[in-house]
């Protein structure tokens, strides 16, 4: 259960890293900060944060629902909620630069 709920955090992190690219120039612009060259290092490894987080969500699925799964009721239940929950945080997160962009270019 452990691992699982480790990989659900992870991907949850890395899901937000590959976010910065497009939220963190536009955020730190409000605050009056200079952000061209954030926006370009985050975009750069993108594809690999993205990747990272689709292979830690994949394996937090596996340690959850896979066979073999020997935790008590309980603990699976806690395991399964943080799960779900980093679902949704990363469909927030792969979905934000893309409202982002649509809400800026209309």
């Amino acid at each position: 259960m452990i691992w699982s709920l480790f990989a659900s955090v992870a991907a949850i992190g890395t899901g937000f890293m590959s976010t910065l690219c497009c939220v963190g120039p536009a955020t730190l612009s409000l605050v009056g900060l200079n952000s061209s060259d954030i926006g370009s290092w985050f975009a750069e490894y993108r594809l690999y944060n993205v990747s990272a987080t689709i292979l830690l969500l994949g394996i937090a699925y596996y340690l959850e629902y896979g066979k073999g799964s020997s935790e008590s009721h309980e603990k699976r239940n806690w395991g399964k909620i943080v799960l779900w929950i980093s679902y949704g945080l990363i469909i927030v997160f792969k979905l934000t630069p893309e409202v982002i962009t649509f809400v800026y270019n209309h």
